[in-house]
């Protein structure tokens, strides 16, 4: 029975850290959206559509940014030991998960917001 209530405790850990991780992923992407789209709105010629243009395209490439530092932390990690976060306060913040699965529900957040984007652009042609 101890067995049963220890996974509990990890997968609550696990869904509670990917939350808190994708809700930081979400407004860093919306506060990155809504940037680029004021700037695309100043400094774009057709209106709405070249805010939308901007910020979806910005919002692409930092998803690929993102994922790109991801795929170099997954090729690093048999090269070298992984450090310790416990001296760091990362388990502070998030108690199960690694820096590696936050970027990644970053990274998917961004994609989300990208892919948002990418459909009002589609629905107002």
């Amino acid at each position: 029975m101890n067995n049963n209530s220890g996974k509990k405790t990890l997968l609550s850990g696990v869904l509670k850290d990917l939350v808190k991780a994708l809700l930081i992923g979400i407004i860093a992407g919306g506060a990155v959206t809504l940037v680029f789209f004021l700037a695309g709105l100043a400094f774009g010629g057709s209106g709405s559509a070249s805010g939308i243009e901007t910020s979806k395209n910005v919002l692409f490439l930092c998803t690929a940014v993102l994922m790109f530092i991801l795929a170099g932390m997954l090729l690093i990690k048999g090269k070298k030991p992984e450090k310790s976060y416990e001296e760091s306060g990362w388990r502070r913040h998030f108690s199960v998960i690694g820096p590696k699965s936050v970027l990644g529900a970053i990274a998917a957040a961004f994609a989300i917001w990208a892919i948002v984007m990418d459909y009002i652009q589609f629905s107002l042609k």
